[in-house]
């Protein structure tokens, strides 16, 4: 068994229960008496855990808690997994950097990484570093700021609220004149702080969360329906594939299901992938909105 998961299924217990002793870790870790013995000892050394040598126990003292600390062996396999994936977009000083950190996290060997990502471009990440860690601090700190935005050629004064990694691009988030917008990172320059400090705004986690694609806005979203052809439901019963996705009807053949979308270009996103297994419902605009982008796109392959 993997010692850092044994250590942490032993936490576990600890954090569960009173006490434990030898049997208790036999039964609960599948191990013999004389492993679990073993276990427990080596257990005995961390912060915290006191041995009663009458009745060979073990417990945690009043004060500490491990609730929702520890990471079960898939966690754990997904943190690793999210270290390789770092490495893959940054420069060799810093992958060499979170080695020697995923390292010191995983230090023990054994762990099985079970996940993976599958790769994706990402803006150079050694070319907008600085920039990045000026806007990690404004927004840390909620400093308003200004900068040139290249793409336009023109200066914004700005409330940074957050940064995102979408579609392999790095986007601030920012207030703009009472206006929430998206600014690509590697087209902010020159950088400074004005002076004033913002309040942060409390909707912003949630418009965030409702986010499938850097399309989202501030404003109210449509409810579009779809007639979703029998070959693909099983995707849809088995995970949300669309935002706020909500399964309304069913027969034989299909099911309707309701979604929301921001914009003509968060609908486009959300659903062209599944095109050739859908029917537009409601409303009519959204119905136009695809049957446009696909008459557009066969006329460019027709004029080849």
């Amino acid at each position: 068994m993997n010692k850092l998961y044994t250590a942490l299924s032993l936490i576990k217990l600890l954090n569960e229960n009173k006490r434990i002793d030898s049997k208790k870790v036999s039964e609960e870790l599948g191990v013999s008496i004389r492993t679990a013995q073993r276990y427990l000892l080596e257990l005995s050394i961390l912060p915290g855990v006191i041995n009663n040598e009458k009745d060979n126990t073990y417990s945690l003292i009043d004060s500490y808690s491990f609730e929702g600390t520890f990471l079960s062996q898939p966690e754990l396999s997904y943190v690793g997994a999210l270290f390789d994936f770092l490495k893959r977009d940054v420069n060799s000083d810093s992958a060499k950097y979170l080695d020697k950190l995923k390292s010191k996290i995983f230090h023990l060997n054994g762990i099985t990484f079970s996940y993976d990502f599958v790769k994706e471009d990402i803006i150079g990440f050694e070319n907008i570093s600085s920039v990045l860690n000026d806007l990690e601090i404004a927004v840390k700190e909620q400093n308003e700021i200004t900068f040139l935005y290249e793409r336009y050629n023109r200066n914004y004064t700005v409330k940074p609220y957050r940064i995102i990694l979408s579609d392999g691009f790095w986007y601030l988030l920012a207030d703009h004149e009472d206006c929430l917008k998206k600014f690509v990172v590697d087209q902010v320059r020159d950088i400074k702080n004005t002076g004033n400090v913002f309040e942060y705004r409390d909707d912003i986690d949630e418009i965030i969360k409702d986010a499938n694609n850097i399309w989202f806005n501030e404003e109210g979203k449509d409810e579009v329906t779809v007639e979703i052809d029998n070959s693909i439901v099983d995707y849809f019963k088995r995970k949300k594939c669309l935002t706020n996705q909500r399964i309304i009807g069913e027969n034989e053949d299909s099911i309707k299901v309701t979604f929301e979308v921001y914009n003509e270009m968060d609908f486009l996103l959300q659903i062209l992938r599944w095109a050739p297994f859908i029917k537009i419902k409601n409303p009519e605009y959204y119905k136009q909105t695809l049957k446009k982008y696909l008459q557009d796109s066969l006329e460019k392959i027709e004029k080849e």
